[in-house]
């Protein structure tokens, strides 16, 4: 039997009937396949491996993800720009987008890092394993080891090329269709790099798409300080969508915000259980528990909140709203109580940390403008109980040495400072030591150990010394200074001698104290400290209020001899302010500084005399004793290191009493220039009747004074 019989046989001698069969065939074997958004697309082709998933096998989106990913396919859109936390996914993410533009069209996609090894980290750990795993997308690229890492072609056409964003020349002569940038608020992103910069990068970048009426580009970054973040300026400028969940308890939509002290909505936790948080619905106050997230999540959608440019379009996406355990709620409020717990004593570090990459926000830096004032620092001024205040830890001293103007002799000038819990800084006095023979002279020098080795009274009566000092050793007299301080070093002093670091482009060096020291050509060794991380720090202090954490207290009466708190001594103390950094945003220096500011130095060289007292043997007892209120102080320091003497004495003053009956008392804590004439008037006398009650008033002693010829300017 032929097969002009078998084909009879099947559909019988019916051309009508054979018509409806082909057209059956034709319906079924030729149909337009159905049209996958970008998400659904990676969800049906993509895997992930094992060895570079915490979730292998096949691919899947959590809900805030597919939004960002069916950005690519809305019409219109020229930019997208996501501005994100750390632990959302992002670069997995960015990965499947640049495989989808790969099997769409047979055009060029061009994918940017920070550096050379970024870039060849983010084609060997996602976009090589996805492609080896995906049997669906894995023709896409032909003989996938034997092709140059850099530069890849596939079977469609299109090619994916990778770049690093520190040479400009990568910012040129070359087109592409979809253009994706990872972190471009890294510094490896700043105008300049190895070569003379034609300009912004990203601009240039953009001009890479002119080619192509439909391109986009996609950037993807952690933001950095408010200044100098490039995400958060281009996200402002789009429609800011925020991802909008529903409570579980009401039904009110929401974007999960992380709200603070003064909101009662937010994440929240039970007094010292941040490992417990939850959310608070800003509508009705639910309470949503963290288990609930997931189904919020997938409930969810993205609203624009603001009317962009067009064709720019923008993601918030920050670490509220990440699957993953690492980032689920309590473990977000146990690093919010450490990084502010550090924060407290001046360390922001961690807490620009944790608003940069669990919040996804930009950091909020102290501006210049809003440095301390001269006039609202003398208004400040505090009356002492004595030489030094209640709660003294312990006593550092600052030593900056000046060659003197033309036909002057050298002199030094020296800062002590009392530090209590909190790391509070108390100005005990500020001194200009002048002698005849000048920096080169014996005399000199014993002066100020006369100075240094002076201790100063407490209220109790009780008597401390300077514990550490660090004593600059800038200018012509550096033999002098290590000299001085290697023959007090093997008295048993810890008198150090310091120079700044250099700080090449405006980088701070981390620890600020040098975990060892150098060895110096005077002789003996050098502690080479960073100046920038100390100046950064009390930068900030300077502005905050008397009895905050970290603040710096002045006394309203001088010691003998010692340099007046006035307007002269407040200007050379503020004189300095940080400047920007050309060519790197976001970056400040302390370069070129000001004549006349010896206060200020001294100050940050007895600041940094702290920080080496930490990184002794030992230290960190005493860092924890001045972070800790009150502090507890039972004995010598871990491995035999000795307390300052005065430092079991140091409790935090106490609470002004309350009073019996209405009186015109200002709340605790009140500053004296928020008060008003009648609360002046009733603190003034209830501090009378107070010293009228004491059997042996303490007063500074004149007596004390070293003999040396003190004179300030």
């Amino acid at each position: 039997m032929n097969e002009k019989q078998l084909v009879r046989d099947a559909i019988g001698d019916s051309a009508a009937r054979l018509r409806r069969e082909l057209e059956s065939v034709n319906a079924t074997v030729f149909a337009p396949r159905p049209r996958l958004t970008p998400s659904q697309w990676a969800e049906a082709k993509l895997k992930l491996p094992r060895t570079t998933s915490s979730l292998p096998g096949d691919f899947r989106l959590f809900p805030p993800q597919r939004g960002i990913m069916d950005a690519l396919a809305e019409p219109g859109v020229e930019e997208i720009d996501v501005e994100k936390a750390s632990r959302t996914g992002f670069t997995q993410l960015m990965a499947a987008m640049e495989l989808y533009c790969i099997e769409q069209e047979a055009k060029p996609v061009v994918s940017i890092h920070p550096k050379e090894s970024s870039s060849r980290a983010f084609e060997r750990k996602y976009i090589r394993p996805m492609l080896q795993e995906s049997e669906k997308v894995g023709y896409l690229f032909p003989n996938l080891e034997r092709q140059p890492w850099k530069s890849k072609i596939s079977v469609t056409g299109s090619t994916l090329d990778f770049k690093d964003a520190v040479l400009p020349d990568n910012f040129s002569e070359y087109h592409a269709w979809r253009i994706f940038g990872d972190e471009v608020d890294r510094p490896q992103w700043n105008a300049g790099g190895e070569a003379t910069s034609e300009g912004d990068k990203i601009t240039l970048m953009s001009k890479r798409l002119e080619s192509f009426d439909d391109g986009i580009m996609i950037l993807g970054s952690s933001p950095g300080t408010a200044k100098g973040s490039r995400i958060h300026r281009r996200f402002l400028m789009t429609d800011q969508r925020r991802y909008f969940v529903p409570c579980p308890h009401c039904g009110e939509f929401q974007y999960l915000k992380w709200g603070g002290r003064e909101t009662e909505h937010g994440v929240k936790w039970p007094e010292g259980r941040p490992e417990q948080a939850y959310y608070v619905c800003e509508h009705n106050g639910c309470v949503i528990e963290h288990h609930e997230k997931p189904a919020m999540l997938e409930r969810g959608e993205w609203r624009p909140t603001a009317v962009g440019l067009p064709g720019r379009v923008g993601f918030h996406f920050p670490a509220l709203l990440s699957p993953f355990k690492r980032a689920s709620w309590g473990r977000l409020a146990v690093e919010f109580v450490k990084a502010t717990n550090e924060a407290r004593v001046g360390n922001t570090e961690l807490l620009q940390a944790f608003v940069n990459t669990s919040l996804g926000e930009v950091w909020e830096e102290p501006d210049a403008k809003k440095a301390a004032d001269p006039h609202e620092l003398q208004e400040r001024l505090e009356i002492y109980e004595a030489e030094a205040p209640t709660g003294t830890v312990v006593v550092l001293a600052g030593v900056d040495n000046q060659e003197g103007k033309e036909g002057e002799l050298g002199y030094s000038e020296v800062s002590i400072y009392a530090v209590t819990p909190g790391e509070q800084l108390w100005l005990i006095g500020h001194f200009v030591v002048r002698d005849a023979g000048g920096l080169d002279s014996a005399q000199h020098w014993n002066a100020v150990e006369a100075l240094l080795l002076r201790r100063w009274k407490l209220p109790n009566g009780r008597e401390m010394p300077v514990s550490v000092a660090a004593i600059d050793t800038g200018g012509n007299h550096g033999q002098q200074v290590m000299d001085f301080c290697n023959r007090m070093q093997r008295a048993g002093r810890r008198w150090w001698p310091i120079q700044g670091y250099s700080n090449p482009g405006g980088k701070r060096r981390k620890p600020m104290w040098p975990t060892s020291p150098s060895k110096s050509k005077h002789g003996g060794v050098m502690h080479t400290i960073d100046t920038y991380i100390a100046k950064d720090t009390l930068f900030d202090r300077l502005t905050r209020e008397p009895g905050m954490p970290g603040s710096i207290h002045f006394p309203t009466a001088p010691l003998p001899g010692a340099v007046p708190c006035d307007q002269v001594f407040f200007k050379r103390l503020t004189k300095e302010r940080p400047k920007p950094l050309k060519g790197n945003p976001g970056m400040t220096t302390w370069a070129n500084q000001p004549s006349d500011q010896e206060p200020w130095d001294c100050l940050v060289y007895a600041y940094a005399a702290l920080h080496g007292f930490y990184a002794m043997k030992g230290g960190s007892r005493l860092q924890e004793m001045l972070r800790a209120e009150p502090p507890k102080v039972d004995g010598p320091l871990a491995d035999g290191t000795e307390v300052p003497t005065d430092a079991g004495e140091g409790a935090l003053p106490p609470a002004d009493p309350v009073p019996t009956e209405a009186s015109d008392l200002p709340p605790p804590g009140t500053p004296p220039w928020k008060m008003t004439p009648a609360q002046k008037a009733a603190v003034a006398a209830q501090r009378a009747k107070e010293e009228a009650a004491k059997p042996v008033p303490v007063r500074r002693n004149p007596g004390l004074m070293v003999r040396s010829s003190f004179v300030s300017r």
